[in-house]
């Protein structure tokens, strides 16, 4: 059964803040299976540069895709576009937060 996880890295953050994106960017996936393994995978690979990567949530996710996901919460939430930052080389469903919609996120 897919996986919705949402996962950081202090790094990749604390890069974002220097950059002038925020401090307050997570990624945003699906998987299948444990979350854990596609964060190591993440690591592994040092995606966006980081590998540093922790799951901070998940949640069971039922027969929906990763490309379906971004795209919903790119409707409410600003997505990191890769291509301006030579870093990220590609990596997507990284989500730029603001605060105010955190603290009002209603869970269906």
């Amino acid at each position: 059964m897919p996986t919705l996880y949402v996962a950081r890295s202090q790094s990749f953050e604390k890069w974002a803040a220097e950059v002038g994106l925020t401090k307050h960017v997570l990624k945003v996936g699906v998987a299948e299976g444990d979350p854990a393994e596609a964060v190591e995978a993440l690591n592994a690979q040092s995606y966006a540069g980081s590998n540093d990567w922790k799951v901070l949530k998940k949640r069971a996710a039922e027969d929906i895709e990763e490309s379906a996901i971004i795209e919903r919460l790119a409707r409410r939430e600003n997505m990191v576009d890769p291509k301006y930052y030579p870093r990220l080389r590609g990596a997507t469903g990284i989500y730029k937060i603001k605060l105010a919609n955190v603290q009002n996120v209603r869970v269906r």
